[in-house]
């Protein structure tokens, strides 16, 4: 038992040691982000997409509405990674020859297109094409985000702004992913990627109308 207890009293100081440097680190990486205007901005635009988000009910809206069985919504889903992967490998390049804004662009406003049109069919061979271009599309959003956050912060600071970037982006998702999925029994789940896909339009507007974003010249 002593040695018990003396293991458990020389933890504490070595815990409060790593709290204290979490919640240094913490508001040392808000303190950056807040003076970079154009990484607070993204991160504000995440955290609006976020709110609308849908894709936790693409299973719901395939089975009722495309009448896709576990194996194609399988072939579905395992379309998307692949799109991914091959897209992955030149869309990195290619937004370097963009302007960011466009990049941005792109990726939010077909995958808001693509949402609202899987709410207006039926033919499981349309949900395979507007899955393939909303993937495609998503990761110029997505690449052009995270490279962002590698060229326009320090390195020192870089691993700190992407996990609060990340969680500022996150912060609603349970709540939104909540009402949708209670929303989802009350009316019909179109309706929810009609408005879904409607708020990732109202993003992209707010995304142009943003100076700091426009006037970037490459990523």
């Amino acid at each position: 038992m002593p040695t018990y207890e003396t293991k458990i009293q020389d933890k504490q100081p070595e815990q409060k040691g790593q709290k204290s440097r979490f919640w240094n680190e913490f508001k040392a990486g808000t303190k950056v982000l807040a003076k970079h205007r154009v990484l607070l901005s993204l991160t504000i635009i995440n955290l609006g997409i976020n709110i609308g988000s849908v894709g936790h009910l693409h299973i719901v809206l395939l089975k009722d509405q495309y009448g896709a069985t576990a194996t194609q919504f399988g072939l579905l889903q395992a379309t998307g990674v692949a799109t991914s992967i091959i897209g992955g490998l030149f869309i990195g390049r290619l937004i370097k020859k963009i302007k960011p804004i466009s990049s941005l662009s792109i990726g939010l406003i077909v995958t808001s297109f693509t949402i609202i049109l899987l709410g207006c069919f039926d033919q499981l061979i349309l949900a395979f094409i507007l899955k393939i271009i909303e993937t495609f599309a998503l990761l110029f959003y997505v690449i052009t985000i995270q490279t962002l956050l590698i060229t326009l912060v320090k390195p020192e600071f870089r691993a700190r702004i992407d996990t609060l970037v990340t969680s500022i982006s996150s912060f609603a998702m349970p709540l939104s992913i909540f009402i949708t999925g209670y929303l989802a029994d009350i009316i019909p789940l179109r309706y929810l990627f009609y408005v879904t896909g409607a708020w990732g339009i109202v993003m992209w507007v707010i995304l142009l109308l943003n100076k700091e974003v426009r006037q970037l010249e490459k990523v």
